[in-house]
């Protein structure tokens, strides 16, 4: 007993110590906490700027590309434009690319036209299946409960039944004349018990 005595005035000291660790330790996970939230801020407004970014880096490059056509197309122009001939020759190819690009943009605008179609087709048909789901759920549902109905229903018939034949007159006969069978059976023995004592 002394030494736990000794143990326990020891252990209050370092019990004090642990509490104070923990204080500490809630005060850093606040910390953290804050910190935490002045992150996720600052990483929206950076998530913002990089979506301002990209927005103006598209057009960017959409306007550098056309720069690009035009630079070639005067490129083109340039060296074909000694004659008449050159310089119509090169105004028809330029036309001609021209058309097969818009055939080429017509196509794949199609085509983009052709995929969204079929994602909503693909969409559609999985919430008929949904559908399809639950309402093989709520019939299963609806089975179970009248399963459940028609079993207590064939209990209730088994207690009728049982409490039927035990009302009925045949079987009240039966068991009076067991009893009665019983009964002289045990009489029968006392008799002979008693018969053999006095021999």
């Amino acid at each position: 007993g002394c030494t736990l005595r000794r143990a326990y005035s020891l252990a209050r000291p370092l019990g004090c110590i642990f509490s104070l660790t923990l204080a500490l330790g809630c005060t850093l996970v606040r910390a953290h906490a804050l910190a935490l939230a002045l992150g996720c801020i600052l990483g929206r407004a950076h998530s913002l700027s990089l979506a301002l970014g990209c927005t103006l880096g598209r057009a960017n490059s959409l306007v550098l590309a056309f720069g690009c056509t035009l630079g070639h197309a005067h490129s083109l122009g340039l060296a074909l434009g000694c004659t008449l001939v050159a310089r119509t020759r090169a105004r028809s190819r330029v036309h001609s690319r021209s058309r097969a690009l818009s055939c080429a943009r017509s196509g794949v605008h199609s085509r983009s036209r052709a995929v969204s179609r079929a994602h909503f087709r693909v969409h559609s048909r999985s919430r008929a299946l949904s559908c399809a789901r639950s309402r093989v759920h709520s019939r299963s549902r609806v089975l179970s409960r009248a399963r459940t109905r028609v079993y207590s229903r064939l209990r209730a018939l088994s207690r009728t039944s049982s409490r039927m034949q035990s009302r009925s007159p045949y079987s009240l006969a039966l068991s009076h004349a067991r009893s009665r069978v019983h009964s002289r059976s045990r009489a029968r023995s006392r008799t002979g018990s008693r018969m053999h004592s006095r021999s």
